[in-house]
């Protein structure tokens, strides 16, 4: 993924810069991957699928406030639905509370848009299961440099899936199509190789080519979606 400032010059982050911030904070995380976690709340974790008609459909797996999870082999996590289903979701999913609060199932690092239109990319790291509280038009949380509150940001838990926060997203398609949203829109590059890329913000979802694809966030960043 790109950075494109708001005067749309292209800045080549390697995978946002954030790879080896992870690599290095992440390591205890890493050591207690399979112990068993709960939700702090009701909420769902989204998956992206095909249905019938080969649409790309989203779905909600809903789960209830103490309800616990667990990270198991082949990059899945598991836990019980609202209906007592066991539900295998990928390991690097976001979680998404009732309250609109978000969490993740992997340790992951954010990167501070907003510090970013001031010449700085601020990376922070937050472990799993930390969760960003919504907080008037941006989020805060704890992260490995204390307390911070976050409007514009991009959240990164794998080299596939991140997630995007900003009062309002617009993401332009290569065809001149445009999706809008406010809040949060997940992105994963569902196949790298041949740059198809899989967007959802919790109620829709889409699948588009990541070629002449951009988002734009409420302070101006535009992001490249080409991988």
């Amino acid at each position: 993924m790109r950075l494109l400032s708001s005067k749309k010059i292209c800045i080549l982050i390697a995978v946002l810069g954030i790879t080896g911030t992870a690599a290095l904070l992440g390591g205890s995380a890493v050591m207690n991957s399979r112990a068993r976690q709960q939700f702090a709340g009701d909420g769902y974790v989204v998956t992206v699928s095909q249905n019938e008609d080969d649409q790309v459909v989203n779905l909600q797996n809903r789960f209830t406030d103490g309800t616990e999870w667990k990270e198991g082999f082949l990059s899945q996590a598991s836990f019980r639905n609202e209906l007592g289903e066991k539900v295998t979701v990928p390991d690097d999913s976001f979680i998404h509370y009732q309250d609109s609060s978000l969490a993740a199932m992997s340790g992951g690092s954010l990167a501070d848009m907003d510090e970013y239109q001031n010449g700085v990319i601020g990376i922070y790291y937050l472990e799993k299961g930390n969760r960003l509280a919504e907080n008037g038009d941006g989020f805060q949380g704890e992260t490995d440099q204390g307390e911070k509150q976050f409007g514009s940001f991009i959240w990164k838990t794998s080299s596939r899936r991140y997630l995007i926060g900003s009062p309002s997203i617009i993401v332009r398609l290569s065809g001149g199509n445009e999706i809008t949203a406010s809040g949060t829109m997940e992105l994963y590059y569902y196949d790298k190789e041949n740059g198809i890329v899989q967007f959802t913000d919790g109620t829709d979802a889409w699948q588009v080519v990541s070629e002449g694809c951009t988002l734009t966030l409420a302070n101006g960043v535009t992001l490249d979606c080409e991988s």
